[in-house]
């Protein structure tokens, strides 16, 4: 995101790109990946009156290592692709989609009241892995 929202030539656009094509190690792939954390947390900020505290993986892929470093960014919430329940006390950093796919009110309560319900989560998040 920060990388998008830079300004910069187009010899500057161009060479960034071709960097995507050059192998990194994983050192090097730790620093690009905690700086982009970094940088997009700020660019975020900018636009918002209040700090930006969440981060919506791409894809929903994350890692430990990912995880941590967003962390150490200042990130206190992520959230993921998949679905299930949040049950309380859950690791903030891997928050669930509550998905909605059909316009009924009936169901979606039904969904809300099934994943809010601490025992019921555990139970759905159990039978849902």
């Amino acid at each position: 995101l920060a990388t998008a929202l830079r300004e910069g030539s187009q010899e500057e656009r161009e060479a960034e790109f071709a960097s995507f094509l050059i192998p990194e190690s994983s050192d090097q792939w730790r620093v690009r990946v905690a700086e982009e954390l970094v940088d997009s947390r700020v660019a975020v900020s900018r636009w918002h009156d209040s700090d930006c505290a969440a981060i919506a993986w791409p894809w929903g892929k994350t890692t430990e290592d990912t995880t941590r470093m967003a962390r150490e960014a200042g990130y206190h919430l992520a959230f993921l692709t998949c679905s299930g329940a949040n049950v309380p006390g859950a690791d903030p950093m891997g928050i669930k989609r509550f998905p909605v796919k059909k316009p009924d009110l009936v169901r979606f309560a039904l969904g809300l009241w099934l994943r809010f319900n601490p025992t019921l989560a555990k139970l759905y998040g159990f039978l849902h892995r």
